[in-house]
């Protein structure tokens, strides 16, 4: 069955053409230039990690990204140029308005993905335009869900184009504190690392397997999942919402 996705045992039924094709993918990632990945969260403290922009300089620095960032080199096995904006109060909360000029600014490094493992409830029209602005260039953009008890809308994660990540147990089923409203994809990953260390990983692997895309947020997914299948050294498990 396709729909759940992978326990990297038999592919047959799923694959055909489209393993190879994955496969080519992923070996030729070396032979192209490295592709830009921008993250927007709290800073590096580490600047030898990736390149840092401080939008907000008052929040502790590399808390809640550096951590991530380490899983995120682990996974994506190929050399990307990262850059981080620190948007990230002493409050460990940002403004969407600081999100949406991070993405502004950001688009002056041509990235391919956007990673935002940040979410909030309420709409913002200035971060929706953002987003609308970077979908327009091409940029794939990656957002968390909401973690909670109660499911709700996630923003950036709800808007549309943008890929929604929700975090899930090795069983493939939910946490209790899954949310699933604004998803797109479930990644198995440790209850630590919740929505934002999904949102890094499946981040890796778009990277990894080079998806460049306009389309819509599904062609992206299925593209991402088939590649995934296709790569028999990830130990990333990935699930496609029924």
């Amino acid at each position: 069955m396709c729909e759940s996705y992978k326990r990297k045992i038999s592919l047959r039924g799923c694959t055909g053409a489209v393993l190879v094709l994955g496969i080519i993918i992923v070996s030729i990632r070396g032979l192209i230039a490295p592709i830009t990945v921008v993250f927007i969260d709290d800073g590096s403290y580490d600047s030898s990690l990736a390149e840092t922009v401080v939008l907000e300089p008052h929040g502790q620095v590399g808390k809640h990204f550096d951590v991530l960032y380490r899983e995120y080199r682990k996974q994506v096995g190929i050399n990307t140029h990262d850059v981080v904006y620190d948007v990230v109060g002493d409050n460990s909360l940002a403004s969407p308005e600081l999100i949406a000029t991070a993405i502004k600014q950001s688009l002056l490094k041509k990235p391919t993905i956007i990673n935002i493992s940040l979410a909030m409830v309420k709409k913002s029209f200035e971060l929706e335009q953002a987003i609308v602005k970077a979908k327009s260039q091409g940029v794939i953009i990656v957002a968390s869900t909401l973690s909670g008890i109660e499911s709700s809308d996630s923003y950036p994660a709800s808007y549309p184009g943008v890929i929604g990540v929700f975090p899930l147990k090795e069983t493939g089923h939910d946490y209790f504190f899954t949310n699933r409203q604004g998803g797109d994809i479930g990644v198995q990953v440790p209850s630590r690392g919740g929505s934002s260390l999904g949102a890094v990983l499946v981040t890796a692997e778009m990277a990894k397997c080079n998806i460049h895309s306009n389309e819509e947020e599904n062609i992206i997914v299925n593209d991402l999942l088939r590649c995934n299948i296709a790569d028999s050294n990830s130990l990333l498990v990935l699930h496609k919402p029924l």
